[in-house]
């Protein structure tokens, strides 16, 4: 059994640990290691910043393939009310004042000059963030992690599939 004041010192910890941001990336992949010598050369569609577009894309507007990257998010959560926070005297170690949920949608599609797709490429980043006094990740913070998630993933999926790529593409 815990003393009452070991309890008082396990509390904090226990609060804080309770606003980690909890982040799933579908499908389960390793993380990539070294992916020397192998691109995937297209010609790239993608209005949105460069930083989230998968890095093994090699741009080639002449290429008679077509690699069509798109990505959107989805924000969603519930607060306590203000009210209720104010008058509660646990907000003020960290008790949860609400939740924010995020996900980011990411595709990759490989475009034959038919404008037939010939390949696609999903990924998902969920997340969850227990908001409190002391949150400290924005939502736009949020939104930057899990689109890298989903740039990784892709380019895991990709990496995978080189070989595969290599003879579609004839590269």
């Amino acid at each position: 059994m815990i003393p009452l004041r070991g309890l008082w010192t396990l509390l904090p910890s226990l609060v804080l640990l309770g606003c980690a941001t909890k982040m799933v990336v579908t499908p389960e992949l390793p993380p990539l290691g070294d992916t020397a010598g192998f691109q995937l050369t297209g010609a790239i569609r993608y209005e949105g910043n460069r930083e989230y577009l998968p890095r093994l894309l090699k741009d080639d507007p002449a290429n008679r393939f077509t690699l069509r990257y798109v990505h959107q998010a989805a924000y969603g959560g519930q607060d306590i009310p203000a009210v209720a926070a104010l008058f509660n005297p646990l907000t003020v170690i960290g008790f949860p004042t609400g939740d924010r949920q995020l996900t980011i949608i990411g595709r990759l599609d490989v475009v034959a000059e038919s404008g037939e797709v010939v390949k696609s490429y999903t990924a998902t980043s969920v997340m969850e963030r227990t908001r409190s006094l002391w949150s400290d990740e924005t939502l736009s913070e949020l939104r930057r992690r899990g689109l890298l998630a989903v740039r990784d993933n892709i380019e895991a999926q990709l990496y995978q599939e080189r070989d595969f790529l290599r003879n579609l593409l004839g590269q």
